[in-house]
Formats: structure tokens, sequence, C-alpha cells
């Protein structure tokens, strides 16, 4: 679906074509959020991507896609490194600032990839997986389609109409719809085949958490 065929169905389904309670404005903005929604839960947003960087010798922190919303994985020279802290790392015996070898960590902080211990030669790459964050729309996009799969469309629809009956005051319908919403995606999750490289750190996120 079309943006502009989102908004249509809202406002039908709501019962407000002529914009008297919610605007397309509105509706835009839910159909934002739905989308980080969905590709933050069910990690779809066309699959997983792979950002690459040189290593280089010594060096320890590494900058992260700039349309990262979900790192999924990392690997140096096609090594799995395990996901730690900052503290973790830290409270290590023979831990020092200065200490180079094969990585075999990574800790993530202030958008930034930290590995540890730092790469003792400039060979191969750092490999990032991971999930992007949903292009953002306007209302004056509406023959684009939402940046999620196809099979989701619906899903922001019933988003949408969750949030128009809360700022309607309407719990109960918001209750009922939210919970649609959240069990569709669930349905839809299980059906899906799950990418490579599942090894999710959510809260790269700058929209919060997800939740596993």
């Amino acid at each position: 679906m079309k943006l502009d065929d989102i908004i249509k169905r809202v406002q039908r389904q709501f019962g407000d074509d002529v914009q008297a309670q919610i605007t397309k404005e509105d509706i835009v903005r839910w159909v934002n959020d739905a989308c980080i929604e969905i590709a933050s839960n069910n990690a779809t947003n066309q699959g997983v991507l792979k950002g690459q960087t040189a290593v280089e010798a010594g060096k320890t922190e590494y900058n992260l896609p700039s349309d990262i919303l979900l790192l999924r994985s990392v690997r140096v020279n096609g090594i799995k490194m395990g996901h730690s802290t900052f503290d973790q790392i830290t409270e290590l015996p023979d831990f020092s600032e200065t200490a180079v070898g094969t990585p075999l960590n990574y800790w993530v902080f202030d958008n930034k990839l930290y590995l540890y211990p730092g790469p003792s030669d400039s060979l191969g790459t750092v490999d990032i997986y991971y999930v992007k964050t949903p292009d953002i729309l306007t209302v004056e996009m509406g023959t684009k389609e939402p940046d999620v799969p196809k099979a989701y469309h619906n899903r922001i629809v019933e988003y949408c109409i969750a949030q128009a009956a809360e700022l309607d005051d309407n719990i109960a319908h918001y209750q009922m719809k939210m919970g649609q919403f959240k069990d569709n995606l669930q349905s839809l999750r299980q059906n899906s085949e799950q990418p490579e490289h599942d090894d999710f750190y959510p809260s790269i996120s700058y929209i919060g958490e997800a939740v596993y």
C-alpha cells in the first residue's frame, strides 16, 4: 500500500474522513512509528544489511552505519565477536587499554563499536550485520510505500487505528487494536525465516530497546 492508501483506510475505519479529530500529519507520524516497531520486533526492513570497514592495527573504535536500528552481529575477518560491555571487559584480570591481538569481543557506546583486544595487524575487515532504520515518510510522499515488506502494511493500519483510539480516549479500542497488531506481528515473525547472523544487540536503537 502507498502512504495515501494507508491514510484513507485509517480515516475511513476511524470514521474521520474530514480530519475532525486526526490529521494526515498525525497518521503519517503513526505510520513512521509503526515501521520502527515492525523493524525492531521482526527484524524486517528488507533483510539484514552488512556494513564493512577496514581493520586498523591497534584501533579499537569503529563507526557504526548511520542508518542502523538494530545490531545483529559483528565479525572480524570472519570470526564472530562475543558481545560484552565496557564494565565486563575492564574487569578481566588481564585487561589492558593497550592490549593488542586477535579481537574476541565488542561493546557499543555512543553509537560507536569497540573491539577488544585491539587488532594487532591492519589486515581484513570489520563486518557489521544490522537492521536498518526504516525511511521516514512525510505527508507529501503519499505515492511512496512504507519501508517495510508489503506483508506488514495492514499491520501499520492496525497500529494507526490504535493510536487514533488512544487520542480519542477510547482505551478499550486502543487495547484491542494494539493487541491485534502485536499478535499479528508475532504470527508473521513465526512464519518467516530468521536471517543469518542472528545475534541481536537491541540497544543501538535510538527509539528504545526492543525485546526478543
